[in-house]
């Protein structure tokens, strides 16, 4: 009976311990799955950040390419002013010499005037004098 009563004892201990190794393969089995889930989450989260190292790369040559672009049009800007204002001197340059002409060309202009008018006088004077000769 008595060992009867410890066989009957042991049967329930290991049915008893039989549960707590279920639950517990269960609670690992659990556990392991949430570990693979967190496993593939954290894969993912690395992909999406190479992802976003690689737009921030793409960002950065796209900076530096509009950085250039614009380095190039300011150099191109400040040639075209350069130019502008060299053209400007000049043109300022061809109207005060234009002005200087046209002073000069109104000088000789009244200087001929004045000759053509002293030749018309002189020529007036001479048929005065030649027409009072005759008479």
């Amino acid at each position: 009976k008595f060992k009867k009563k410890m066989i009957e004892e042991r049967d329930e201990q290991i049915q008893k311990l039989s549960g707590v190794i279920e639950t517990k393969d269960g609670e690992l089995a659990a556990m392991t799955k949430n570990f693979n889930n967190q496993v593939k989450e954290n894969k993912q989260i690395e992909q999406e950040l190479a992802l976003g190292k690689s737009q921030v790369a793409d960002m950065t040559n796209r900076t530096a390419e509009a950085e250039k672009t614009i380095s190039a049009l300011e150099l191109k800007a400040a040639i075209r002013e350069k130019e502008a204002m060299e053209k400007e001197r000049q043109t300022k340059a061809l109207w005060a010499s234009w002005e200087r002409q046209k002073i000069k060309y109104e000088e000789e202009r009244n200087s001929v005037r004045k000759m053509a008018a002293l030749s018309v006088k002189s020529i007036k004077t001479k048929v005065r004098v030649f027409i009072s000769r005759k008479d």
